[in-house]
């Protein structure tokens, strides 16, 4: 289910564990988290430029960089819309989003078409007391349409 090198999980897995934790935080705020969304916004535009196995390694690549860059404790979950979850636990500090933006800059192609992606974070004190992960995710997906 845990990939260790990767810290990769299944959708269904993550959504359970982040359920949990949501339960877990409203019983004591001190167990405080942050889920992260990072999407391709133009993975169309690069499918096309670039073909799909180049793309797919672009991709792949970049999750294993944002991997790389978080603690050992925060879990990532890819799914199939080119969408990267990121959960992370004890977190309360704003930056994540600064610094996986200079990542995607740190690994733009020289020429052709550039990578651009949405982030957005939502932090445990912002989540309205009747949310579950699924509403969560949804409602954070859903601010970049």
């Amino acid at each position: 289910m845990l990939n260790e090198s990767l810290k990769y999980v299944s959708l269904e897995y993550f959504q359970l564990l982040l359920d949990w934790f949501i339960k877990l935080y409203r019983r004591d705020s001190n167990f405080s988290f942050a889920l992260a969304l990072i999407k391709f916004q133009n993975i169309e535009e690069i499918i096309q430029f670039y073909g799909i196995s180049q793309s797919i390694e672009i991709y792949r690549s970049l999750a294993q960089r944002i991997s790389e860059m978080l603690r050992n404790t925060d879990i990532v979950c890819r799914d199939d819309e080119y969408k990267l979850w990121i959960f992370l636990p004890a977190t309360k500090k704003k930056g994540i989003c600064n610094r996986i933006n200079k990542l995607v800059n740190s690994i733009q192609p020289e020429s052709g078409v550039k990578i651009k992606v949405y982030i957005n974070i939502q932090y445990s004190s912002e989540i309205d007391s009747e949310i579950n992960a699924e509403f969560l995710m949804n409602k954070l997906d859903s601010k970049n349409d």
